[in-house]
C-alpha cells in the first residue's frame, strides 16, 4: 500500500475571530467560544472539539474576533513583485496544477483501531500502524503518525483558489472567466436549522457551500466598499450559526495556535511558520487596517479618527500592512508567499475581507473545482440551487431569497480543520462523493496528505 505519510497535516480547527459585539462588549451568550483571557467571544468559533479521543482541546476563540478590515494597496499579480512590498516571484505559480489525488483515507478518522484492524506501531496492519492521526492543535499522547495542519491551498487568494474559481467560471459559463464574479474561501460555521441550513442533510454543515453577498461593515467603522461576493465551503465547526469565520493569512488566533511559537495562544509544540507577526493575533482579529493609526483619517468630532477609502489606500497604510504581513516567514517558500499574499490581499480597499461584514447568504451546491482544492465534495442536492452568478448585489440577492442576519469574521490558527475528519462529515449524516470524503490535511511542509 503506497502512502504519502509525510510529516504533518491539517491540524486543528478554525480559530474564533471576533469576541466583541457591536457595542464593543464581550458577548456572554456564546458559551462555546472564549478569548484567551477566558472571556466569552462574541463572534467566535471554538475549534475542533469533535474528537472524542482528545479531551485536551479548550474551546477556541479569536482574540477580539473582529475581522480585519482594511485594504492594502499592494498589487502582487501572477507571483511578481509590483513594488508594494511583497515579492512572490518564483514562489507563486498561478498556473500550478491543483488537481491532485484525493485525501489520504488513513488521515481522516479519529481512530482505525476497531476490531484490531490497526495496531499502533505495527506496519503490517491497517494504515501502516498509524491508528490515531494527530492534530497540530492537541496534546494527546495516544495519537501517532505525522502531525496534521491546515493547508495553504485553501487559504483565501492562494493560487489554487484563484485558479479554481476561473476554471469554474469557464465550466459553468459565469461572466468573464478571467475576472470571475466571486472569490473562493473556506470558513467555520455551525448549523442554522431555522435559517440557511433548513432541510440540510446531516447534523453538521461540514463541506457545505454558501454564496455570500456583502452589505455593510459589522462592528467596525469604515466606509470601504463591499468586496466581491464569496463562495464559502465550511471547513470548521464549533463557530456560531450566524457567522462564517474566514480562513486567511494572519487572520487572528483563537485559543488554539499551530502557526508559531510566540506565546499568544494555546500551543502544542508543532508550528507551520518560523516567524509570525504578533500584532493583533491574540486579541484583535489579526492584522487589520481599521486598527492602525496609519490607516485612519480625522473625523468631524474632536479627537475622533476612522478609516475611509482614501486613508485605507494611502501609502502609509499600505506600507504598514505590507510590512507586518511580510513578517510571516516559513522554510517553505511557497507557503510563506501564499500566506503573505493572503494577508495583504484581504486588506485592500476593494477586497476588505479582513473586516467583519454583514452578509446575505444562501446555501448552494459546491462548485466542482472548489472541492478539488479542498478535497471534500458532497453529493449534489437537488433541493438547493447551484451558484447564481446574477446574485452579486444586495438587491439581487434579496430578490433571489438570500437571508440576512449573518456576518463574517476571520482567523488563521493553522490547526487541522474539523472537516478534515470524516467522522464530522459522513459521520454526521453527510453524503459524499467518495473518495472526496474530507478536507485535505497537510504536513509541516504544507504538502497535502494524499491517498495511495
Amino acid at each position: 500500500m503506497k502512502r504519502l505519510i509525510v510529516i504533518l497535516a491539517l491540524g486543528g480547527l478554525v480559530a474564533c475571530e471576533s469576541d466583541r459585539n457591536t457595542n464593543g462588549q464581550f458577548d456572554a451568550d456564546r458559551p462555546n467560544c472564549t478569548d484567551n483571557s477566558g472571556r466569552t467571544d462574541g463572534d467566535t468559533t471554538p475549534h475542533d472539539t469533535a474528537d472524542p479521543h482528545d479531551t485536551t482541546r479548550p474551546d477556541s476563540t479569536d482574540g477580539n474576533g473582529r475581522t480585519d478590515s482594511a485594504p492594502v494597496g499592494s498589487d502582487s499579480t501572477n507571483g511578481v513583485d509590483t513594488g508594494n512590498g511583497v515579492d512572490t516571484s518564483g514562489e507563486l505559480n498561478p498556473d500550478a496544477d491543483y488537481l491532485i489525488d484525493p485525501p489520504d483515507t488513513c488521515q481522516t478518522r479519529f481512530t482505525y483501531e476497531q476490531d484490531m484492524a490497526c495496531i499502533s506501531g505495527n506496519p503490517n496492519t491497517l494504515c501502516g500502524g498509524v491508528c490515531r492521526p494527530r492534530n497540530a492543535c492537541e496534546n494527546a499522547p495516544g495519537k501517532d503518525g505525522p502531525v496534521g495542519f491546515a493547508c495553504s491551498r485553501y487559504m483565501m487568494f492562494s493560487p489554487a483558489m484563484e485558479k479554481a474559481v476561473k476554471d469554474d467560471a469557464a465550466s459553468y459559463q459565469w461572466p468573464n472567466p478571467e475576472d470571475p464574479p466571486f472569490v473562493y474561501a473556506v470558513g467555520g460555521h455551525d448549523t442554522n436549522t431555522s435559517g440557511i441550513d433548513a432541510g440540510m442533510r446531516g447534523t453538521q454543515p461540514c463541506c457545505e457551500c454558501y454564496q455570500a453577498v456583502f452589505t455593510e461593515p459589522d462592528s467596525e467603522w469604515t466606509s470601504s466598499p463591499p468586496p466581491k461576493p464569496l463562495i464559502i465551503q465550511v471547513f470548521n465547526i464549533a463557530a456560531t450559526s450566524q457567522s462564517f469565520d474566514l480562513y486567511m493569512g494572519a487572520g487572528g488566533f483563537g485559543a488554539h495556535n499551530a502557526c508559531a511559537d510566540n506565546g499568544l495562544a494555546g500551543t502544542y509544540g508543532s508550528y507551520l511558520y518560523s516567524g509570525y507577526p504578533v500584532y493583533g493575533q491574540a486579541n484583535d482579529g489579526g492584522i487589520k487596517t481599521v486598527r492602525l493609526d496609519e490607516c485612519k483619517s480625522p473625523n468631524t468630532a474632536p479627537d475622533w479618527t476612522m478609516p475611509n477609502p482614501e486613508s485605507l489606500g494611502s501609502a502609509a497604510c499600505q506600507g504598514r500592512i505590507e510590512s507586518m504581513c511580510n513578517e510571516i516567514t516559513a522554510d517553505n517558500a511557497a507557503l510563506q508567499a501564499i500566506t503573505r499574499k493572503s494577508c495583504i490581499e484581504g486588506n485592500r480597499v476593494n477586497s476588505m475581507y479582513h473586516q467583519n461584514w454583514k452578509i446575505l447568504v444562501k446555501r448552494i451546491n459546491c462548485p466542482q473545482h472548489l472541492t478539488r482544492v479542498t478535497g471534500c465534495r458532497l453529493v449534489h442536492d437537488p433541493s438547493i440551487p447551484d451558484v447564481d452568478p446574477t446574485a452579486i448585489t444586495p438587491d439581487a440577492a434579496r430578490a433571489k431569497g438570500f437571508l440576512d442576519g449573518y456576518h463574517t469574521t476571520t482567523m488563521q490558527d493553522c490547526c487541522k480543520p474539523a472537516c478534515a475528519w470524516s467522522d464530522n462529515v459522513a459521520g454526521t449524516g453527510k453524503v459524499t462523493e467518495s473518495p472526496w470524503d474530507a478536507l485535505y490535511t497537510c504536513t509541516a511542509n504544507d504538502e497535502p496528505m494524499i491517498g495511495p
